[in-house]
């Protein structure tokens, strides 16, 4: 009996109604085949059919699953060998062609079982053994070391990180007739969600999302609070906090002579430290970021004693500028001194100690009579 190349699995979602489900693969014994519901082996509850036929049969519930739960049968031959030969005797075809049957039909098995496996490419000249004890590998995570080989790495060796977002959870109660249900918010699109029913995961293309209302192709099956959503939230990221930003969290010469970077400069932001004057390009500051000031002002501090610097009068600061203004009308010149600082020293103003006084405005008129 030869044995064809077949898919030794068969996979169904139950209706609620449906007590027969075929395989198409073929067992030569029905413990060969293993029964699940959704991902729970099951003993009893059920006959098979089709047992040594070629292109399988039917496993048959005496209950109906539940509408919602995938059916899974699966071959899982039993690897022992319990026909005898007796030496010298006669061996009927129908047992010989059972028993090496039963080989491939393992093979088989096993090969599904390595498509499904963690592989390494072909070239790979060096075994991958985990060779760590049950205590060593306990609470630690498969991992590969700085020369790609397997290894260990301890849960807590590893950083957690915790994504920008939060979640939203919306449960429901399945009803086997209902198919559309409210979500508390829109998720935006389906990868957005995640389903859970009756706690197996429901893959994306059994349901589809519409503003705020999810809809299963199937209607889930009856139970309570057996359907859970699961919403990421997106963070939006906002502007930080007053009083949350220092200077040491900027970049040297990130505040550049530009409308942007004077924007960020707020009263008293740069301290007068060279960690802060590092954050100042080159010819950052512009007179436009300057407070105003009075006419003939400039800022400084004649006070002699150190502290905030404040409006300072140029004839002040610089004393030996004396501006002066003059007019004439009715034939007399009148000429104006704004406050000013006189310095009486010696006549020659080389010599002596410095007395000086500090006078208001004075004007000098000088009539058409006299004699200058």
């Amino acid at each position: 009996m030869t044995v064809s190349v077949q898919t030794p699995f068969t996979a169904a979602s139950a209706n609620g109604s449906t007590t027969v489900f075929p395989y198409q693969f073929k067992i030569l014994d029905a413990n060969d085949l293993q029964v699940t519901l959704d991902g729970v082996i099951q003993t009893t509850g059920f006959t098979v059919s089709g047992v040594g036929g070629g292109l399988g049969g039917n496993v048959t519930f005496s209950v109906a699953p539940a509408d919602g739960v995938v059916v899974l049968l699966a071959r899982t031959p039993v690897l022992d060998r319990d026909t005898d030969y007796a030496q010298f005797g006669k061996i009927p075809a129908g047992v010989l062609n059972a028993d090496i049957d039963r080989i491939w039909l393992a093979l088989q098995k096993f090969a599904n079982d390595f498509k499904r496996s963690l592989k390494l490419p072909t070239d790979t000249g060096s075994d991958q053994v985990v060779n760590f004890t049950a205590g060593e590998r306990a609470n630690a995570l498969l991992a590969f070391d700085a020369s790609g080989n397997l290894t260990i790495t301890p849960i807590t060796s590893i950083a957690v990180s915790v994504s920008a977002g939060s979640f939203t959870v919306d449960t429901f109660s399945g009803d086997g007739v209902t198919t559309g249900f409210a979500l508390s918010r829109d998720p935006g699109i389906k990868n957005n969600t995640t389903v859970f029913v009756d706690g197996v995961y429901v893959q994306k293309s059994a349901y589809s999302i519409t503003g705020t209302t999810l809809t299963f192709t199937s209607a889930p099956a009856s139970g309570t609070a057996n359907v859970e959503v699961t919403q990421s939230v997106a963070l939006t990221a906002g502007a930080p906090a007053d009083g949350t930003v220092t200077v040491a969290s900027l970049a040297d010469s990130a505040l550049a002579a530009t409308t942007q970077g004077l924007a960020k400069m707020a009263d008293g932001f740069l301290a007068a430290s060279t960690a802060a004057r590092a954050k100042m390009a080159d010819k950052f500051l512009t007179l436009a970021k300057m407070a105003d000031m009075a006419t003939g002002k400039i800022l400084g501090n004649i006070s002699g004693v150190s502290g905030t610097p404040a409006e300072v009068d140029i004839a002040q600061a610089f004393p030996q500028i004396h501006p002066v203004s003059a007019s004439v009308a009715a034939n007399a010149l009148t000429i104006g001194l704004n406050p000013t600082r006189l310095d009486f020293r010696s006549s020659t103003l080389t010599t002596g100690t410095t007395n000086t006084r500090h006078t208001s405005a004075i004007s000098l008129v000088v009539p058409d009579t006299a004699t200058l």
